[in-house]
């Protein structure tokens, strides 16, 4: 009898244990200390396509992954850092630095801490064409080539003069614009002519582009323009550090011509935040975007009609491998599961390769996944040309996804298991 009463005991405790293990998978993650107080984390509502999708990357990431009570304040940039100086709010997800004299006071009495690089290389600006337009004539290349290729600029408001596209009024690059047109001399040779808005400006640039008309404009990224076209910059001087607060200000009689800085994207944190968020302190310094992936959500997002919120969860689900290493191996799992994803498997260079993944089925794609020996080193976006996965794997080029064999993380199991994947890239 009590042999009989061990033995059903113990079918029921076997039986019951992988149910039990994926209620605690699936179970609410407990918050973080670093995130245990009452009060939420604050961020900063921008009203730009970048700072809209940093912001929620950053918000989505805080909630599902360390388990943070977040809200999102809008305002406008002067209101947003006036209340992040006073910790009101406690980050501003996308700052240009140098650009705001109050953060940088802010920072000096230590208020304020810039944290991270949100964008790989920086901010650029500068004066582009088309490409077919640099194809045409090969030697404009620089600023000094644009007074004799003026003729290819006609201004239909001006017959005999050529057309410069600024920022709009009111922006700090339309101050510098002028000022460069004024200092090259350029200025009587172009007209310096000012779109009303900033929606405006790209839809100018889309106008002409698809007329192939020749164009001279000022332009920055990230930017989903710069995903969507060929541009070529038109090249200054070295960017000068002391000529270019001169350029800023447009009551300055001085003649100088620098190139344009390159901007750092950083985070702006209180220093409330620095000091009792560790963790939340880290993600923001591990979090980093190159500047095709941005210019390509961005543009993606503005095609779409989507907001900053869904690009970006949308890019969580599309693009594990970019972003599991911002965040602990937990917290990753914890996001994957909630946003419909698992993040990639990532072998450790100590762990063989397999001679062959067997031919697997799924059940979201019952046809069988093409056997391949190994996943392509250094691949992050997608199978080369060259792949014999990619050569025979089943393509879609609408959505620009294919299948293939990979090695899939079990969390239930905790080891690396063959079967077939999805790889979709922007």
């Amino acid at each position: 009898m009590a042999i009989q009463l061990y033995t059903l005991l113990f079918a029921l405790v076997v039986a019951l244990m992988p149910a039990a293990t994926r209620a605690a998978a699936d179970a609410p993650a407990p918050a973080h200390a670093d995130c245990a107080a009452q009060d939420p984390i604050r961020l900063g509502g921008l009203d730009w396509e970048s700072g809209q999708i940093t912001t929620a990357l950053l918000d989505l990431l805080l909630r599902e992954g360390l388990g943070c009570r977040t809200e999102v304040v809008p305002g406008s940039v002067p209101s947003l850092e006036s209340a992040l100086i006073q910790d009101d709010i406690q980050i501003i997800a996308e700052q240009w630095v140098g650009r705001s004299p109050g953060i940088e006071k802010a920072v000096a009495d230590k208020k304020v801490a810039i944290l991270g690089d949100t964008l790989t290389g920086g901010a650029v600006q500068g004066w582009y064409v088309p490409r077919y337009v640099q194809e045409q004539n090969p030697d404009l290349k620089s600023v000094d080539d644009l007074a004799r290729h003026a003729h290819l600029f006609p201004n239909p408001e001006q017959p005999g003069q050529a057309r410069f596209l600024n920022c709009p009024a009111g922006w700090a690059c339309e101050t510098f614009n002028t000022r460069l047109l004024s200092n090259t001399g350029l200025s009587t040779r172009y007209a310096n002519v000012h779109p009303g808005t900033g929606a405006a400006l790209d839809a100018e640039i889309a106008s002409a582009i698809a007329r192939r008309e020749p164009l001279l404009f000022y332009y920055w990224h990230p930017a989903g323009l710069m995903a969507k076209y060929d541009l070529v910059p038109i090249t200054f001087p070295d960017y000068d550090a002391r000529c270019w607060p001169e350029l800023m200000n447009p009551a300055s009689r001085d003649r100088c011509v620098s190139g344009f800085p390159v901007s750092r994207l950083a985070m702006a944190v209180s220093a409330s935040l620095q000091e009792q968020y560790p963790q939340v302190v880290a993600l923001i310094r591990k979090l980093q975007l190159s500047p095709e992936v941005l210019d390509r959500l961005i543009l993606d997002m503005t095609e779409n009609r989507r907001d900053g919120l869904a690009q970006a969860r949308l890019f969580l689900q599309q693009r594990p491998e970019l972003w599991t290493p911002w965040l602990p191996a937990e917290a990753a799992q914890r996001v994957a599961r909630r946003l419909g994803t698992s993040p990639r498997f990532r072998r450790p260079s100590s762990m063989p390769w397999p001679a062959a993944w067997p031919a697997t089925r799924n059940a979201r794609w019952p046809r069988p996944c093409i056997p391949c020996n190994r996943w392509p080193t250094g691949s992050t976006t997608a199978w080369p040309d060259s792949s014999p996965v990619m050569a025979r794997a089943s393509a879609h080029s609408a959505s620009r996804c294919c299948m293939g064999c990979c090695c899939r993380w079990s969390v239930r199991w905790g080891r690396c298991r063959p079967g077939c994947c999805w790889r979709c890239w922007l």
